[in-house]
């Protein structure tokens, strides 16, 4: 039997925006995420809040914290989405005998 191999996760996400809003002079309507690296996740334990998602989720983007902070409730759940699914190893839990 052929061994299945896990898609590899793609390097960047681009999330266009339900609810684009206005930041200063600009509009913004999409944020482009990298997959987050060991250096976005040191200052964080295992378990994490929505709002430390989103804190990882700025220092993956071009966007400073405080832009997060004017986004819509709907798309702030859906970036947190995002940066779980980079996260994500798909493990199961408990022990393997």
């Amino acid at each position: 039997m052929a061994d299945k191999k896990a898609k590899p996760k793609p390097l960047q996400v681009t999330y266009k925006l339900k609810h684009p809003f206005e930041w200063g002079s600009e509009v913004i309507d999409e944020i482009t995420f990298d997959r987050p690296k060991g250096k976005h996740l040191k200052k964080f334990g295992t378990t994490m809040n929505l709002g430390e998602v989103i804190g990882i989720a700025a220092s993956c983007s071009n966007f400073a914290p405080p832009v997060f902070d004017e986004m819509d409730a709907e798309d702030y759940v859906a970036v947190g989405e995002i940066v779980g699914n980079f996260l994500d190893s798909g493990r199961g839990t408990g022990t393997n005998k």
